[in-house]
């Protein structure tokens, strides 16, 4: 329960954070649109540099162990959820966009800096296996699933920034290589932008978008439940009775690193996928699913980590 505790406090600090870009686009002072400069900033600077800085460990046999059953997890996870959700397509009429929102999280902006206010930044390292597997999952099948496209890019896969951090992340943990004083202390520091950068955008989304239109789409909160609630909470009962947990030293935390990296709220990667092949009712849609699942997400985290240690 004092997990719990100490993530709903962090998650409530990073709501301040929410809404202080909320404030700068509601006074004007900016504008929703140039979020897009921090979005890519947060892109293809700080979250790679993130993750380069989590594999600055040592390469100890209990840290490869762990790895490889975050990663065991984080595609159990995936297998799960792409059936369950493609079974309850009919009976809740789920179209594709809903269908990917259950299934992908806004993972790296979330697990990071939970999981390093919580636990500490050398537990960050667990975080990476998840987002790579689910990296090489948005860009083939929740690519296909929303574009329609039954095409796999793999250039796009291999030249994804996290994707290229991760594999040389890999490399300064088995090579034992290490930067310079002044350029790691550099790295630390653009590290512990992720948070407030990706806070901050999603204060000032939330600011271009009317709420009250939000509030009033019915649809989303099933959505949002699903994500948020009941897919969480399965994994959650897998995690605690699987058995998973002793298979390594430090399972029991590992699988909670991984539970909070699939247990954020739906992708945005989804939304921005849903703007480039859908039409823009659609990714409006799919950005009230994000909006609203980020604002429950102070009251739906702490009671998965609690659920998790009752």
């Amino acid at each position: 329960m004092d997990m719990a505790l100490i993530l709903f406090n962090k998650l409530l600090s990073m709501f301040l954070l929410i809404a202080v870009g909320w404030i700068f686009v509601r006074s004007g002072m900016l504008k929703s649109q140039e979020s897009k400069a921090l979005s890519l900033l947060s892109l293809y600077v700080v979250g790679p540099v993130a993750i380069v800085n989590a594999f600055e460990v040592e390469p100890t046999s209990e840290v490869i162990s762990g790895l490889l059953l975050a990663a065991f997890f984080a595609v159990l996870t995936h297998v799960i959820f792409i059936g369950g959700v493609k079974l309850l397509q009919r009976p809740l009429k789920l179209n594709e966009i809903e269908r990917a929102s259950v299934i992908y999280s806004n993972a790296g902006m979330i697990a990071i800096p939970v999981v390093t206010a919580i636990l500490g930044p050398e537990w960050v390292i667990y975080t990476c296996s998840y987002n790579a597997v689910q990296l090489c999952l948005l860009w083939t099948h929740c690519r296909i699933l929303i574009s329609g496209e039954n095409r796999i890019e793999p250039k796009k896969i291999l030249l994804n920034p996290n994707i290229i951090a991760i594999a040389l992340g890999m490399f300064i943990l088995f090579s034992g290589f290490r930067f310079p004083g002044p350029i790691s202390s550099a790295i630390d520091d653009v590290a512990g932008m992720i948070g407030p950068v990706g806070m901050m955008i999603t204060g000032m989304i939330i600011g271009g978008m009317p709420l009250k239109r939000l509030l009033g789409m019915k649809r989303v909160w099933l959505i949002v439940f699903l994500r948020l609630i009941v897919a969480p909470g399965v994994m959650v009962l897998i995690a605690k009775y699987s058995g998973l947990a002793a298979l390594v030293p430090n399972g029991e935390t590992v699988l909670l690193i991984s539970l909070l990296s699939f247990a954020g709220p739906s992708g945005a990667t989804v939304m921005q996928m849903t703007q480039i092949y859908r039409s823009h009712e659609l990714s409006e849609y799919a950005g009230a699913i994000n909006v609203i699942s980020m604002l429950c997400l102070a009251i739906s985290m702490p009671l998965m980590v609690a659920f998790y240690y009752a």
